[in-house]
């Protein structure tokens, strides 16, 4: 985004982006106020804008566009509204009426990160056991006591103990008890391509939302996790995965969903709609075509519209053409021409996203840097045991027009002792919630020390492999260059106008243009 804002108009040292207004007070006008707006363009450097303001002052005028709002009241980034001839993947403001989904989950909000998440189970057991203690004392000393003061004010407040939240005041002034099981310890995914350990229970989890019908414990699922309000991105789980996986809030979209029934068992649903099936069964009804009958027949399954799905929300055309939509609603979904194409394209992604941890070691150069004890160089020793990870960095480089310092993005510090030298170009092009791969690997596997309750969260300690973290970084080069060979080969989406094979609830969630 600073690339695209172009030079700072008031040197390096700002970040602020500039905008000049003028507000003209017409005493005899008639009727309401007009906005005029001109956009000087991106990618410009100081000096260039500079003269076009100059320019404008002293010589030729430009161009103005008057702003109106459209139809939902945008004034800027407007909505296509194409978008609603498509199929709504979850209907919000509804919950009763099913889109292509009958059910989707925001991402865990535990409230107490630092304490419910970490790279090490055994940190993680405990931190939880420490705070379960500080609890229910504190519990014990509520219902012993004769004091008629809120609970909030009641209780002890120290970090280095507890994280108290409503509910956990709430629970503790109703005297419920809190109790440790190391079943409650399971794998989430934190941030994309970030797991870590996770204390998975309602009473330590602030807002669960429908996480526990996406993921009862011991059950296996899949979702896609999507952002909101900053534009779309995607990301296929099978684990629970935090609120913030993806800014302003994940949104899970699930493949299957658990019920509870009798004798502590669970159904399992799929989660793509009845209604969602006969609509792309209709639409086509060749299904996909050249697939055997012992793989499944050529008929559309609601697994194969979940992988559709994925593939077309991986569409760099779709992505473009409905920026504005997708930053302001959850997706719609066209019905490409090709449904076999974004089908078998979501299908590999999937497959590429899921099993990032075992993908193929991409072949960049690994740098082993001299002993600092002995100055000999012990590659066996080293390739064994490269030592621990404090702080990902890029490399860096001199500008030759600047001559500044930046970041060399080819270039990856593991530690004192290695560098990866060779990452290509493609593998930055891969983007997840703002950032590559590589860039969440930076952000997320670091040391760090909370400093209010003191706990370490050591990405070093997540596995007892101690080449994981050396290898995830090969792994992850792989998986975002597979993943750009796959959306560079997708083809044009060339929907087909299906708006009339709708149900009705499909219709009445959004009126599309020109129908009644």
């Amino acid at each position: 985004m600073s690339r695209k804002e172009g030079g700072k108009v008031f040197g390096s040292g700002s970040r602020a982006p500039v905008t000049i207004t003028l507000l003209v007070r017409n005493p005899n006008a008639v009727e309401s106020g007009k906005i005029y707006y001109h956009d000087i363009g991106d990618y410009l450097d100081r000096e260039s804008k500079l003269s076009i303001v100059h320019a404008a002052i002293h010589g030729e005028p430009f161009e103005w566009d008057m702003l109106q709002p459209d139809r939902h009241g945008d004034w800027l980034e407007q909505r296509d509204d194409s978008w609603y001839r498509f199929a709504p993947i979850g209907i919000e403001k509804l919950k009763n009426l099913k889109g292509i989904f009958e059910i989707w989950s925001s991402g865990l909000k535990t409230e107490r990160d630092v304490w419910a998440w970490n790279y090490s189970p055994d940190a993680l057991e405990k931190n939880i056991q420490k705070t379960i203690r500080f609890y229910e004392k504190e519990r014990i000393r509520r219902a012993e006591s004769c004091d008629e003061k809120p609970i909030n004010d009641f209780v002890i407040y120290d970090e280095t103990q507890i994280k108290w939240n409503r509910e956990l005041l709430h629970d503790c002034n109703k005297n419920r008890v809190i109790s440790y099981s190391n079943a409650n310890i399971v794998e989430g995914m934190y941030r994309p391509f970030c797991k870590q350990r996770l204390y998975y229970a309602s009473e330590l989890n602030g807002m669960t939302y429908q996480i526990p019908k996406l993921f009862p414990n011991g059950k296996q699922n899949v979702v896609i996790a999507l952002s909101g309000g900053k534009g779309l991105s995607a990301l296929i789980i099978n684990c629970i995965p935090d609120l913030n996986n993806m800014s302003g809030g994940c949104q899970c979209f699930p493949l299957y969903w658990y019920e509870d029934a009798e004798e502590n068992r669970t159904i399992r649903h799929e989660a793509i709609s009845d209604e969602a099936l006969d609509v792309f069964r209709k639409v086509y009804p060749g299904g996909l075509i050249g697939r055997l009958v012992k793989d499944g027949g050529p008929t559309i399954q609601k697994e194969d519209i979940f992988y559709y799905i994925y593939g077309i929300l991986h569409s760099e055309e779709y992505r473009s053409r409905y920026e504005a939509n997708l930053k302001k609603e959850l997706p719609r979904i066209p019905f490409a021409e090709h449904f076999d194409l974004f089908y078998y394209a979501g299908k590999a992604l999937a497959d590429i996203h899921l099993n990032y941890e075992s993908a193929a070691l991409y072949p960049l150069t690994m740098e082993w840097n001299r002993s600092p004890d002995n100055g000999q160089l012990l590659l066996e020793s080293f390739y064994n045991d490269p030592g621990p990870v404090e702080k990902l960095r890029w490399g860096k480089k001199r500008n030759p027009e600047t001559g500044k310092m930046e970041a060399d993005k080819s270039v990856l510090v593991y530690n004192e002792r290695l560098t990866f030298r060779g990452i290509p170009e493609i593998a930055h092009r891969y983007v997840v919630n703002g950032r590559s791969p590589l860039e969440w690997m930076i952000d997320r596997y670091q040391v760090k020390t909370d400093p209010a309750s003191g706990i370490v969260n050591d990405p070093n300690t997540y596995s007892d492999d101690p080449l994981y973290i050396v290898n995830l970084v090969r792994r992850l080069v792989t998986v975002s260059v597979e993943t750009m060979k796959i959306v560079d080969s997708l083809t044009s989406i060339s929907e087909k106008d299906c708006y009339d094979d709708f149900p009705y609830e499909w219709k009445m969630h959004e009126q599309a243009p020109g129908t009644n």
